[in-house]
C-alpha cells in the first residue's frame, strides 16, 4: 500500500506540522532500485496491523514515494530545502539529505551496513530517528527522518578518520651465536699451535 500526503506540500503548510515519536522497531529502511533511473530510492516499510487479524490480509505499508517522507531538523521541516537521496560510496550506500541550494553541504543520515546491492538495508546514524508527522495533534501517514540538533551542527565537516593503531617496528633479526668450542677442541688447538712453534724453532 502506497501512502500519499494528506495535505498540500507547501512551505506554509509545513510550518504548521508537528511530530511525534514512534517505535523504531515498526519500520524497516531499505534502498531499492528506482525504476525511473539507475539510482536507488529510499523505501520505508511498516508491517501492517492486519497481520494479527488475518494472515490472508497480511502485508506491509510502503512509504516509497518522495512525498511520503521528508527531513526534519530541530523541529523544522526541511521538505523544500533538503531531499533524501541514496548514493553509492566506497562500495556501499549512503543515505543523504541533498540540499536544493548550490554550495550547501549534504547531510549524512544513514548508510548500508554491508556492500551495495539491488535491495539493501539502511541504518540511521546516531542522532537520527524516524518520527511521524502530526497536524493539530492528529497523526498523519507522513514520516520524518528527524534529528534534534540544529542544522548548523549537522553541516559541520565530518571528523577526520581515526588514526591507525600504533605498532612498534619489528625487532631486528638476531642470528644465533656459533656454539663455543669444547674443552677437548681447545686443547687440541693449543697442541697444534705448540708443535708449529717447535718446528719453526728447529728449522732455524
Amino acid at each position: 500500500m502506497l501512502f500519499s500526503p494528506c495535505f498540500s506540500a507547501s512551505a506554509q503548510a509545513d510550518s504548521h506540522f508537528e511530530q511525534q515519536p514512534v517505535n523504531p522497531a515498526r519500520f524497516v529502511l531499505l534502498a531499492a532500485p528506482d525504476p525511473r533511473s539507475a539510482h536507488h530510492r529510499l523505501v520505508i516499510l511498516e508491517p501492517s496491523s492486519a497481520h494479527s487479524h488475518s494472515h490472508s490480509h497480511s502485508h506491509s505499508h510502503s512509504h516509497s514515494h518522495s512525498h511520503d517522507y521528508s527531513i526534519r531538523v530541530a523541529g523544522e521541516d526541511l521538505n523544500w530545502h533538503y531531499r533524501p537521496q541514496i548514493i553509492r560510496h566506497a562500495g556501499g550506500l549512503l543515505l543523504l539529505g541533498r540540499p536544493a541550494a548550490k554550495g550547501e553541504a549534504s547531510l549524512l543520515i544513514g548508510r548500508s551496513p554491508g556492500p551495495a546491492a539491488d535491495v539493501a538495508p539502511l541504518e540511521l546514524l546516531p542522532g537520527w530517528e524516524i518520527t511521524q508527522r502530526t497536524y493539530q495533534g492528529q497523526p498523519l501517514k507522513h514520516l520524518y527522518l528527524s534529528n534534534r540538533r540544529p542544522l548548523r551542527k549537522l553541516n559541520d565537516p565530518l571528523p577526520p578518520p581515526r588514526p591507525l593503531p600504533h605498532t612498534s617496528p619489528p625487532a631486528p633479526l638476531e642470528l644465533p651465536a656459533a656454539p663455543a668450542a669444547s674443552a677437548d677442541q681447545a686443547e687440541r688447538l693449543m697442541q697444534r699451535r705448540w708443535r708449529s712453534t717447535q718446528l719453526a724453532f728447529v728449522r732455524l
